[in-house]
């Protein structure tokens, strides 16, 4: 699986897909990954399991993480690249 290190607000962070994120991203919405729609709360959610999944040195809950999202909605665009890119390789 691709990996990639995004900035957000000075700090690398490893963007990677992984069952970690899939199985966070489950227990956060109480939803099977299948059963996830396009939209901004998905997408956010998404972005957030992966980052806290794959640093751990990543202490932040939901609502701080979108308050540093929204001072950095750059990242978005990175993120949604990076998602997009994964689709394309399945």
């Amino acid at each position: 699986m691709k990996e990639l290190i995004i900035k957000i607000a000075g700090v690398d962070y490893k963007i990677k897909q992984s069952f970690r994120s899939l199985m966070l991203f489950e227990d956060m919405t109480g939803k099977p990954v299948s059963e996830a729609v396009d939209s901004v709360n998905t997408i956010m959610l998404m972005f957030y399991c992966i980052i806290k999944a794959n640093n751990k040195q990543f202490e932040m809950d939901f609502e701080q993480f979108v308050e540093l999202i929204d001072d950095n909605q750059e990242s978005v665009e990175v993120f949604t690249k990076f998602l997009e890119d994964q689709t394309k390789a399945e």
